[in-house]
């Protein structure tokens, strides 16, 4: 029974600081636009890119949302949707870093990533909210259906 609660902290965590980091990208994306605020930036999207994949694995160690294929097979477009949805969300995210580090004057070009990660937020936190929707709606039909 440790491993599972052990696996279940390290999404904890994950989540936890997911949380954290979109509540500082959101600070700082108020900050003055300069080369500390733009260093401070690209910390944060560094550690959120790395902790993404390690919340991905630990949702996915049986199959990403496999519970829910397992008792609703028809609903499976809607799992390979969400999964593909993740990737995506991932790469846009890697991709608004980069242009972070690509441009050398981030005043120049701060209000456009600005709306850019406010973007990507909320069709993150959209995704996390359908992941969770579809999550509850299986467990309930699993319940009322004598599961």
């Amino acid at each position: 029974m440790a491993p599972l609660d052990t696996l279940h902290d390290r999404l904890v965590h994950c989540r936890e600081l997911e949380y954290i980091l979109l509540g500082d990208i959101r600070d700082l994306l108020e900050e003055p636009p300069n080369a500390e605020t733009a260093r401070w930036l690209i910390a944060v999207l560094d550690t959120l890119i790395e902790t993404l994949p390690e919340d991905f694995e630990l949702c996915s160690r049986d199959g990403y949302l496999n519970s829910i294929v397992e008792d609703c097979p028809n609903w499976e477009p809607m799992v390979e949707q969400l999964e593909n949805q993740h990737f995506e969300l991932y790469r846009r995210l890697i991709a608004l870093r980069a242009r972070l580090q690509l441009d050398c004057d981030y005043a120049a070009f701060a209000e456009i990533l600005k709306g850019d990660l406010e973007a990507w937020i909320l069709a993150f936190r959209d995704h996390r909210q359908h992941e969770q929707q579809l999550l509850m709606l299986a467990t309930h039909l699993d319940e009322g259906g004598g599961g």
